[in-house]
């Protein structure tokens, strides 16, 4: 995804969580899309409730993304 857009998602993300979880980590990594372009993909450090769960799985939905969990983090990124 561009850069304008996975920032826009975190504010979102981040206003749909911010009284009840604890973001200790989130970074906006550079990834290879294509043989020749790069977009970005968030890794976010936290430990979700099933109510914030939820609220991200919207937003990502609503973004057209996708989500996995890898060692403690939540890594979102374009299909």
């Amino acid at each position: 995804m561009h850069r304008e857009e996975a920032l826009a998602v975190i504010h979102e993300i981040y206003h749909v969580c911010k009284d009840s979880v604890s973001l200790t980590c989130i970074s906006l990594d550079s990834k290879q899309v294509e043989h020749t372009k790069f977009g970005y993909q968030i890794r976010m450090k936290c430990e979700l409730d099933n109510i914030s769960r939820q609220r991200i799985e919207t937003i990502i939905r609503k973004h057209n993304l996708i989500q996995k969990e890898e060692k403690g983090y939540m890594i979102i990124s374009q299909l």
